[in-house]
């Protein structure tokens, strides 16, 4: 794959080259940049940040007992099968929290494919495998496609449309 992925590092040398344009004296200069290192001024848990967000919208929405009767939908996050479309930082927290909470990951939709397993899928082993292989495909224990249609498709309970990673 070709994907590439911006992160503390890479925020820290944005910043560091805007200081340098600015000044370094330039106060306001660390606040050019999000997702910098702890060390550099960076916050602690704005990585999960985002995907706490969406599971806590999601975490909520599942629990509206009025728009869940609408649709005659049990209520709480156990056992709803969950597709995410984009594993990326926030793709990757979301299903993390949301299967902390008794959700399934059945479906992961990314640029160079997709992944299905109907049983779950282990979104830490999933975020582990993909660093390490800088994919989500041939994922163990998961059935691979070559394209995100086969996947985004698929009968689930909560589609979560964050973002492909680049």
């Amino acid at each position: 794959s070709t994907q590439s992925t911006w992160g503390a590092r890479e925020m820290a040398w944005m910043c560091d080259e805007f200081s340098m344009l600015t000044g370094h004296h330039d106060i306001n200069a660390q606040g050019c940049c999000t997702g910098k290192p702890l060390s550099l001024g960076g916050i602690k848990g704005r990585a999960e940040s985002t995907g706490f967000g969406v599971f806590v919208t999601t975490r909520e929405l599942c629990n509206d007992l009025e728009i869940l009767k609408q649709y005659d939908i049990k209520p709480g996050l156990t056992g709803k099968r969950v597709i995410v479309q984009g594993f990326g930082n926030v793709g990757s927290w979301a299903t993390r929290f949301l299967h902390d909470h008794g959700a399934v990951l059945i479906g992961v939709v990314e640029r160079d494919g997709s992944i299905y397993n109907e049983n779950g899928i282990d979104p830490y082993k999933l975020n582990a495998y993909r660093e390490k292989n800088r994919t989500i495909l041939n994922f163990p224990g998961s059935t691979s496609f070559p394209s995100s249609d086969e996947v985004m498709y698929k009968d689930c309970d909560i589609l979560i449309p964050v973002s492909y990673t680049h």
